[in-house]
């Protein structure tokens, strides 16, 4: 099996370095992307606007390309995202009324396993779980499954009982063994407590002088939300990202904090979409996506180092080089290099005809 995995791996990565390979068009290269990346965004994309056959359409042409599930698939930079495709055209179908065809996806993106252990697509799980009770299929999943729900709903308790259940021959044995480890100290923390609670409620209380009540002091973790929403405001988005995730770590709440996150997520996967556009050759929807998110974020190079590179390529691509194109061109590789003076051009991505219009040859 192993000796199989392997060679399937090899023959992803040889194709994605086939994908990524240049074709010379009258002396400019166009840099093809790995189709079923682009796919499955935009069955994404469907998915949140509810238009289910587009998102079927969008998931199977991803699915076709590229079958299997994976955390953590690369895109650009330091940009992941985690590829649950059964997951949600199983959603898509549930939605659409074919129960059956839900049925089968869902059941076998749960078998496989990978999306308790998300952390780049943080609605999967809960998804999973609502597409499971929604087709009375809760009581089917497997102890392994089973306890990494009871785990993120910190049921430790559940998870001790559901993580044991996990035999030796299962390929999620050690993974058991390690999260029976963390469900059993956060279990033994929580009955500490418990037991803390009740010893301070045996002992007799004591007489305390009442003071007069006063405004709640400001709290640090107030001071850092302030902060996060105004840098978000001056769309430094990633600055913010990382305040509103550690507010979220630490427990502070807020009822405008997910929608803060959820907003950066949609602009990041806009960035995404508009990444693998310019990177299949779709210059103009490439252009329309990141300039749309450059006027969103401020602080992420990568934003306007493809626009630069869309709106050159068109440029390049257009008869009599459209003077409109490369203006725009220009100004965002000037930005670039205002934000991020080393960022460094990817021969692998960029063409040695737009590296010269963009350093004004």
């Amino acid at each position: 099996m192993s000796g199989l995995m392997n060679g399937e791996q090899s023959v992803h990565r040889l194709r994605r370095l086939f994908l990524l390979a240049c074709m010379g068009v009258a002396g400019f290269q166009v840099l093809y992307a790995q189709h079923w990346t682009v796919s499955y965004l935009r069955g994404l994309a469907a998915v949140r606007n509810e238009n289910w056959a587009q998102a079927i359409q969008q998931l199977s042409s991803a699915i076709d390309e590229h079958p299997q599930s994976e955390l953590e698939v690369h895109i650009f930079g330091r940009q992941y995202f985690d590829y649950f495709p059964y997951l949600y055209r199983g959603l898509a179908y549930l939605k659409a009324g074919e129960p059956n065809k839900a049925r089968s996806d869902i059941q076998h993106e749960n078998q496989i396993g990978l999306v308790p252990q998300s952390l780049r697509d943080q609605k999967a799980a809960q998804v999973l779980k609502e597409c499971l009770d929604a087709l009375g299929d809760q009581k089917q999943q497997g102890p392994w499954a089973e306890g990494m729900r009871l785990f993120n709903d910190e049921d430790y308790q559940g998870a001790i009982e559901k993580f044991s259940k996990v035999p030796p021959a299962s390929p999620r044995y050690q993974d058991a063994q390690r999260y029976l480890g963390i469900a059993k100290d956060e279990q033994k923390k929580i009955e500490q407590a418990a037991a803390r609670e009740k010893a301070a409620k045996a002992r007799p209380p004591v007489a305390v002088a009442k003071k007069p009540q006063v405004a709640a002091p400001d709290t640090a973790l107030q001071s850092m939300f302030r902060l996060a929403v105004a840098a978000y405001d001056n769309g430094t988005i990633r600055g913010a990202k990382r305040s509103f995730q550690e507010l979220k770590v630490r427990g502070f709440a807020h009822p405008d904090l997910e929608k803060y996150l959820l907003n950066i997520e949609s602009v990041e996967e806009k960035t995404l979409m508009g990444v693998t556009a310019y990177l299949e050759g779709e210059y103009t929807l490439a252009i329309s996506q990141l300039t749309e998110c450059s006027k969103i974020q401020s602080d992420n190079p990568h934003v306007y180092a493809f626009l630069a590179y869309s709106c050159a390529a068109k440029c390049l691509l257009t008869p009599g080089r459209d003077p409109s194109l490369r203006r725009a061109a220009l100004d965002a590789f000037g930005r670039l290099r205002r934000i991020s003076p080393a960022y460094s051009t990817d021969p692998r991505f960029v063409s040695p005809a737009v590296v010269d219009l963009l350093n004004g040859l």
